[in-house]
């Protein structure tokens, strides 16, 4: 919420209001002295989950046996909805041969459209689906890049409309998922040109690039925070610097309405390790060209 101007409101903002509100009211009756442990939260989520999969006509046991796979990380990161949706297309999907899955929904009850992302680790989905979202018009609410245990990666995104609604026209969805299922074959994100214009109040509001660095010692991994001004083909730019560097997105939050982009990635080494300050510092000046450079 804090990446949002606070004179922007729209449907998904009210979302994340709605969802707070139960978390800290669910918190607040179970006492906050006895928290709810994860794997509790997570065999909630599975059961509900497995509920939900009765319509899509997947054994339980082999949506179970799936899920020892994809790690609790990814569990606690989905709603149930979301992993019912995921396992259906996942294990109902194409085969290894073409070694990803692409989707595009809007779920009940949550806001805008989101769009999954079944592939392989090192195809760099997020620079690919990043640069269409900018070529669409679309704005980038959230970004969920989970890691799963087979090697994969699973990029839950939603997205909305400048008018800040979800898809509602289905040729429109059925466009988007044509030119991602295309683009798929192209390994160098770099090739996806993106026409849009930036929006005249964005060229006349500069805000100040920022990137800071925290050490997630627990996890192995580092935060980087970066703070710009929005406009399109950022996030590609971004990831396509990341790439080039040889830094793993393990899982980003973005953030982006209005003029003022406020993201958050979790990034590794190629070896699953914490960047170095010297590599930091290395990385924060790249980007700092990169940006500055298409701003100009």
């Amino acid at each position: 919420m804090r990446g949002t101007s606070p004179k922007v409101w729209n449907s998904w903002k009210a979302q994340l209001f709605e969802e707070t509100y139960e978390l800290t009211k669910r918190a607040l009756r179970q006492g906050l002295e006895t928290p709810v442990e994860q794997d509790q939260l997570i065999n909630e989520k599975k059961n509900q989950a497995l509920e939900l999969l009765a319509s899509y006509q997947i054994d339980a046991q082999v949506a179970k046996e799936y899920w020892d796979k994809l790690g609790k990380n990814y569990l606690f990161s989905c709603k149930p909805e979301e992993i019912a949706w995921h396992t259906s297309l996942i294990l109902k999907g194409p085969t290894s041969e073409i070694n990803h899955s692409l989707a595009i929904k809007d779920i009940e009850g949550q806001i805008g459209t989101k769009v999954l992302v079944h592939a392989d680790q090192e195809q760099f989905a997020f620079a690919i689906t990043t640069s269409l979202f900018d070529e669409f018009g679309l704005s980038i609410t959230d970004a969920r890049i989970i890691p799963l245990n087979t090697g994969h990666s699973l990029s839950i995104h939603t997205v909305l409309e400048q008018n800040g609604k979800a898809i509602d026209e289905s040729f429109r969805k059925e466009k988007l998922l044509r030119k991602l299922k295309s683009s798929f074959g192209i390994k160098d994100s770099e090739s996806i040109k993106i026409t849009r214009k930036i929006p005249r109040q964005a060229r006349m509001f500069r805000t100040p690039i920022q990137v800071e660095f925290a050490t997630d010692n627990l996890n192995q991994r580092t935060i980087m925070d970066l703070i710009t001004g929005d406009r399109p083909g950022l996030l590609a730019e971004i990831s396509n610097v990341l790439r080039d560097n040889g830094i793993w997105i393990r899982m980003a939050k973005i953030v982006t309405v209005g003029e003022r982009a406020e993201d958050v990635f979790y990034i590794t080494t190629e070896n699953s390790k914490p960047l170095s300050e010297t590599q930091q510092d290395e990385l924060r000046k790249k980007l700092i060209n990169v940006i500055d450079n298409q701003d100009m």
